[in-house]
């Protein structure tokens, strides 16, 4: 799940339990329960697990990348459980993209 614009401020409290905070980080959505966080220093795309949030589950590369590869292409099926009855991932398929 990915917070659009007029969402993306009631999902910020993950990032209070994350190390160097407000200050770094910013939620862009989640996998699961699992916060997806932007870097404000270096651009890069990451998923915290556990709680508090401490541990890097994966990185997904710079937000260029994250958008084209885990958004819009094929790996959005490594990361989203379900995919067959997921509906973006359908409409990725039905569409060609992936």
């Amino acid at each position: 799940m990915f917070f659009g614009y007029n969402e993306l401020s009631k999902y910020q409290f993950y990032v209070e339990d994350i190390p160097r905070g407000f200050s770094q980080w910013v939620c862009i959505g989640k996998i699961m329960s699992d916060p997806i966080m932007l870097s404000k220093r270096n651009g890069e795309v990451y998923c915290f697990s556990g709680h508090p949030f401490e541990v890097i589950e994966k990185g997904f590369g710079n937000f260029d990348y994250f958008l084209f590869n885990y958004v819009f292409g094929e790996k959005y099926s490594e990361i989203i459980p379900g995919t067959d009855e997921d509906g973006w991932y359908q409409l990725l398929i039905r569409q060609g993209i992936v």
